[in-house]
């Protein structure tokens, strides 16, 4: 049973979840991911790391982490 100050959020198809307070960056930190090498998106919009601290998540929110295509 879910608490009430929890929220579920789907990472990269895993359901999670995750205090309704979380930030995307929190998720990552708490994942231990390494948040400098992946690029993430939520609900299929990019978010840049500098914007991840202030990305608020909510219930059923979609997060894809991938590793960015460097080139030119």
């Amino acid at each position: 049973m879910m608490k009430p100050d929890q929220i579920t959020v789907h990472l990269n198809g895993e359901a999670l979840e995750v205090a309704s307070s979380s930030s995307l960056a929190a998720l990552l930190e708490s994942r231990d991911i390494a948040a400098d090498s992946m690029a993430s998106a939520r609900n299929g919009e990019f978010v840049a790391r500098s914007a991840r601290s202030a990305c608020q998540l909510a219930e059923g929110d979609e997060i894809t982490l991938f590793m960015p295509i460097v080139g030119g």
